[in-house]
């Protein structure tokens, strides 16, 4: 058990370090700065401007700059916000709670619906249920919620039914991005264990109804739904940003995209490693989740 987590502790590490670098690398070699427009202002003294670049650390080489970043990251400083002069910490974190708020009541609520939705499509493989299900997904496939964000947000404006930069509104533009891959995936492994040979054994033995579905069904079907588990969070993690940044609601979204724009490089960074620090908690966590069930993965390696 130690082995097995301590590899898949090492193995998230390593994913932060990459992800940290790349994006430390990409940010930075991006063309302009956040002070290209102060350097186009010609009241402005460029020793002022270099000297607020030396104070940031933007006027050292790029591997030096990631080295004392890193160094400080692991030590939960993450940069000062050249925009708000601050330290990103302090800044994101009141938009992070929002933004983990939003994210994770609409993944509730996603799994919720989608397991709901795949548990009658699988009682009766080909019924109207299984239909109605899998039309769903090809429709909620087609409509993002960079599509449906804006259509809500137009509506509530519109009609005032829902408030611009309400929970409900945001939660309602987000929800339906996070079912089409679970209600998917959820419904094809849930038909397939409804069907395996040992199942309609289960059920000549006369073994029916509750019972069946927990203790024959759903473990069969566990596996894959367990795998989605880290990756649908910071899926719809990711997903609120953009939903965020159209219907108003206060978490990093705004934040990021005006980051991006305005080449605030720190916070860039910091949201985006955030990004990647939750899908590797998230998978994690699913790893856990998978040793405990699956006994395979307890065999000695």
């Amino acid at each position: 058990m130690t082995r097995f987590f301590a590899r898949r502790v090492a193995q998230a590490m390593l994913l932060l370090v990459v992800v940290s670098a790349g994006v430390f690398a990409l940010a930075a070699l991006a063309p302009g700065d956040y002070f290209a427009e102060l350097r186009s202002d010609p009241r402005v003294d460029p020793a002022a401007i270099e000297t607020l670049r030396a104070r940031y650390g933007l006027d050292r080489p790029l591997a030096v700059r990631y080295g004392v970043w890193l160094g400080e990251a692991v030590r939960g400083d993450l940069g000062v916000s050249l925009a708000y002069n601050m330290p990103v910490t302090e800044l994101l974190a009141p938009r992070a709670g929002k933004s983990l708020e939003l994210a994770a009541t609409a993944w509730v609520l996603g799994w919720i619906l989608s397991l709901a939705l795949a548990v009658g499509a699988a009682v009766r493989p080909g019924g109207w249920m299984d239909r109605t299900t899998g039309w769903l997904v090809s429709g909620l496939l087609v409509l993002p919620e960079v599509l449906l964000a804006p259509v809500l947000a137009l509506v509530a404006a519109r009609t005032g039914i829902l408030r611009l930069g309400g929970f409900e509104l945001a939660l309602l533009a987000l929800t339906p991005g996070v079912a089409p891959v679970l209600l998917r995936h959820g419904r094809a492994a849930l038909k397939e264990a409804a069907g395996a040979a040992y199942v309609e054994a289960a059920r000549a033995r006369g073994i029916a109804g509750r019972r069946l579905w927990l203790v024959y069904i759903f473990p069969a079907a566990a596996n894959p739904l367990i795998s989605l588990f880290g990756m649908s969070f910071a899926g719809v993690l990711s997903g609120s940003l953009v939903v965020e940044a159209v219907t108003g609601w206060p978490g990093m979204g705004p934040l990021f995209l005006d980051s991006i724009a305005g080449r605030d490089f720190y916070v860039v960074v910091a949201v985006t490693l955030m990004m990647a620090a939750l899908l590797a908690a998230g998978n994690l966590a699913a790893d856990a989740m998978l040793y405990a069930l699956d006994p395979r993965l307890r065999r000695p390696q």
